[in-house]
């Protein structure tokens, strides 16, 4: 079967496979402005869900690699090779991830993460333009995020696609869309930070456009665009037709910035035994990120995000205990992040400790609204902050 979409019809189109419970694959092409740019890839589809997106057919071997890489899992070759000498179908994504996570080398909730992330950002770069898709039913595959084989939710689907329009929209002022052409402005890289000196003189020539350099870097481009709106208001680079600023090359970026170039996703904490229980800080001052992790790292490990998007993303990707999330921050606010946290099911229950530098009964009532456990006001220090934590997650200091 063949169909044609037209902008933004994507998903209503898609809906044809969804309600006919369709299995096989689906090969979508979307219209591409940019010469030599290939905006093709395929759907996986098993009993109408969504299992798979990525530029070519999975194999047992390619599937598994992409797992390895995004979550940096050295030994989960040699652990494949012996799974698949011990499952009944070797050819069975399903059976040999099963077999992997049985012995704690792999989590389905880690996997699932990055099947889902992977089909969001497929999507999106067919969400504003038109297209053709070709069905197959021959190709299967057989995958899931679970024991039972379940698949990726078109309702987690949808809502990743809205989130990261909000995203993309608030971005515009400095990237105006995912095709735009970036430029530096001239700043001497030398006054730079190191490593935006590297991807500046490596990636942005005033050539290539913000998603052609996402995808040879195989980089998430909404994470790309955040970090060039960053480096846009810095001065350090330039769209066409953005908002301009003065350079500014003595300002630094956070290290955040630049040390997350090198990967697409923020890569999980590897779990032990006697790991300390993990809490996630969500604010975009530095200042008091380093505050907090001095004031409580002895006591817990603490994982760092400057916005929404890092936010959920190491949410999905590591065992967070609890969160520590500022209630104003630019882009998506500590309520509205705290909101879609808890329309996740799994989030549900996690404890949420909203920070605020704002001291009134309104604010409080916001934040009981929006979902948080518990609210707290700035300056937080230790002996403010470790009796609120301890309520939440007892947690012994080892001697």
């Amino acid at each position: 079967m063949e169909l044609s979409f037209q902008p933004g019809a994507i998903m209503e189109t898609l809906n044809v496979f969804r309600t006919n419970e369709y299995e096989g694959a689906v090969y979508i092409q979307g219209e591409s402005n940019i010469p030599g740019l290939s905006n093709a890839f395929v759907l996986m589809f098993q009993r109408g869900q969504l299992a798979f997106a990525g530029t070519s057919l999975p194999t047992v071997q390619s599937y598994c690699d992409w797992i390895a890489r995004k979550l940096n899992l050295s030994h989960l070759s040699s652990a494949v090779t012996a799974a698949s000498s011990r499952v009944k179908n070797p050819n069975s994504l399903r059976e040999i991830l099963g077999f992997v996570s049985r012995f704690g080398l792999l989590k389905w909730e880690d996997l699932e993460s990055l099947a889902l992330n992977s089909v969001i950002v497929h999507l999106e770069r067919v969400a504003t333009c038109a297209g053709t898709l070709r069905s197959d039913p021959e190709v299967q595959i057989d995958l899931g995020f679970d024991a039972e084989g379940q698949l990726l939710s078109w309702e987690r689907i949808h809502q990743g696609l809205a989130y990261r329009r909000q995203i993309w929209n608030k971005l515009s002022v400095f990237v105006p869309s995912i095709y735009a052409v970036p430029h530096a402005t001239g700043v001497s890289l030398e006054a730079l930070p190191d490593a935006t000196g590297r991807h500046l003189e490596e990636w942005v020539n005033g050539q290539r456009s913000l998603l052609e350099i996402a995808v040879a870097m195989d980089f998430d481009p909404l994470k790309l665009a955040q970090h060039y709106a960053d480096w846009a208001q810095r001065g350090w680079i330039a769209f066409p037709g953005s908002k301009r600023v003065a350079p500014s090359a003595t300002e630094t970026s956070p290290s955040s910035l630049t040390e997350s170039l090198g990967a697409t996703i923020p890569k999980p904490v590897s779990e032990k035994v006697d790991q300390l229980p993990m809490i996630l800080s969500v604010d975009d001052s530095q200042i008091v990120q380093t505050m907090i992790k001095r004031a409580i790292g002895d006591r817990y490990q603490v994982l760092l995000a400057n916005n929404a998007v890092e936010a959920l993303n190491l949410l999905n990707s590591n065992p967070i205990t609890l969160l520590l999330l500022d209630v104003t921050m630019p882009d998506i606010d500590g309520l509205e992040l705290c909101r879609t946290i808890r329309s996740i099911s799994k989030f549900r229950d996690l404890p949420v400790v909203m920070l605020t530098a704002k001291d009134g009964l309104i604010d409080k009532v916001k934040g009981q609204f929006a979902g948080s456990t518990h609210y707290l006001h700035k300056p937080v220090d230790r002996e403010k902050l470790l009796p609120v934590l301890e309520k939440y997650i007892p947690v012994k200091v080892p001697s």
